[in-house]
């Protein structure tokens, strides 16, 4: 599986930041290699790129930019994987912006962010059919969903 780096972690926050956002005050990049490595026994692209988007926005670990960091790592996971993050992650999905919202301010959104982006795909429970090919399927979530 294709996971993120801190490097690249960095270079998605510095792209997505405007020129005035950028100040003297440092980035806590210990927060992100903190939230990586409590991602590393993740497998499943999908559960990781929900994981990665709440935890990211939760940490706070850039002086800006930090959901819009989250959201593109997430992209970056679900594409790098072989899954359309259009499908988990919509961009006219109002609640996933919510719930970034809600883990910027310190609140434990993941299983809410991870059933919206199984949701927005259809991805039932093992067994059951849904729309999706079967290439982007994430089953296994059990308590998660």
């Amino acid at each position: 599986m294709i996971r993120p780096s801190l490097a690249l972690i960095v270079i998605i926050n510095t792209s997505v930041r405007d020129p005035d956002e950028f100040f003297d005050d440092e980035d806590d990049l210990d927060r992100v290699e903190r939230v990586l490595q409590a991602s590393e026994n993740i497998s499943d692209p999908i559960l990781l790129a929900g994981l990665l988007m709440s935890r990211l926005a939760r940490s706070q670990a850039f002086t800006e930019g930090n959901k819009r960091t989250a959201l593109a790592v997430a992209h970056f996971v679900l594409q790098a994987n072989g899954y359309d993050p259009e499908i988990y992650i919509p961009p006219d999905d109002t609640r996933i912006s919510d719930y970034l919202l809600l883990a910027a301010r310190g609140d434990n959104v993941e299983q809410a962010i991870i059933g919206v982006m199984t949701s927005n795909a259809g991805v039932l429970r093992a067994g059951q059919e849904t729309s999706v090919p079967r290439s982007q399927r994430g089953f296994g979530f059990g308590s998660v969903i």
